[in-house]
């Protein structure tokens, strides 16, 4: 953890991401406050790296949304 902004310089296994809320690594992110795995920095997070959109159902940031939904980049989520 750095004294500058507190969070956790943990590096996680494949298939974990960083929670910097409980400072360890997590294989699902937390559903309060909603968190989704970005793949991209191998954190959780409140909002998707660019190109990245949430998906509500894996809790996960997606590059394609699935089936009938589609990338909002306003808000970069699956609606």
């Amino acid at each position: 953890m750095t004294a500058t902004d507190r969070r956790c310089d943990l590096n996680c296994p494949l298939g974990q991401f960083r929670d910097d809320l409980t400072y360890s690594c997590v294989s699902l992110c937390p559903l309060s406050p909603p968190t989704f795995a970005d793949i991209s920095s191998g954190n959780c997070t409140s909002i998707c790296s660019l190109g990245y959109f949430a998906y509500k159902q894996s809790r996960t940031c997606l590059s394609k949304c699935p089936g009938s939904l589609f990338a909002d980049p306003m808000s970069r989520t699956c609606v």
